[in-house]
């Protein structure tokens, strides 16, 4: 029988992401995740796939979607955070649909001019 590599580079490429954006350790995220740092290096050493429990409670620590998660590009990314936009506002009434367009429309403004 032959053993199987396991590669785990998109899962730490993600986490690098994220840890990055956040400016945290991986101590931070385990603590934030409740998951062990232990395990999160045993990812990292590649001795340990993660769970899809364990990456969902990753995405909670960092406050993303799954798809956001796995999405390997920009336009992926970007894609799966209006996916989650239009899931947030479809319950709103007029009024706080009309007020979120309102603030989305000044910081565009806003970019375009600097």
């Amino acid at each position: 029988m032959t053993e199987h590599k396991i590669d785990n580079r998109l899962y730490k490429e993600k986490i690098n992401y994220y840890l990055n954006k956040r400016k945290w350790s991986i101590f931070e995220l385990s603590q934030q995740a409740d998951i062990s740092a232990a395990t999160i290096y045993e990812w990292y050493h590649n001795k340990k796939r993660p769970s899809l429990t364990n990456i969902t409670k990753i995405c909670e620590a960092f406050n993303i979607t799954l798809a956001q998660f796995f999405s390997e590009t920009s336009g992926e990314h970007a894609t799966a955070n209006l996916s989650e936009l239009f899931r947030f506002c479809k319950d709103l009434n007029y009024e706080e649909v009309d007020a979120i367009l309102q603030i989305v429309k000044y910081i565009n403004n806003n970019r375009k001019e600097k």
